[in-house]
């Protein structure tokens, strides 16, 4: 219940603009198996939705890495975990789909550059 009264208050007060991420967008936590297709991207975090299936999804992370395409790619962003809630069930028993939404923390001048190109040339208008 905290984190659904947390999301209702946050929609009227972001601070960045989120866009919506048309293809080849990954995030790569940085103790997890494998890379998320990233669903909404601002210059202040991300969210993606992944699969609970009992193998860790990076709890312990504190950087992450994202690639856009083959080629943009940014190392060791620093984050905090803003949310991680079920959005619902799988068609495999024992899974459950949860969003993951992450708040950058502190990005540096050359990061924030290579963001803003991924933004531009991998995102559709404002959500």
């Amino acid at each position: 219940m905290k984190d659904l009264f947390k999301r209702i208050m946050s929609l009227g007060l972001r601070k960045k603009k989120r866009y919506k991420v048309t293809k080849e967008v990954y995030a790569k936590l940085e103790h997890a198996y494998r890379k998320n297709q990233i669903d909404e991207i601002s210059l202040g975090g991300l969210s993606f939705y992944y699969v609970e299936n009992g193998y860790p999804i990076g709890k312990a992370s504190r950087y992450l890495k994202l690639q856009a395409g083959r080629f943009e790619l940014i190392e060791t962003v620093r984050f905090k975990v803003a949310s991680d809630t079920y959005v619902g069930e799988s068609t495999l028993p024992k899974h459950r789909i949860k969003r993951l939404s992450l708040q950058f923390d502190g990005l540096s001048f050359q990061q924030r550059r290579r963001l803003k190109k991924i933004i531009h040339h991998h995102t559709i208008g404002p959500v």
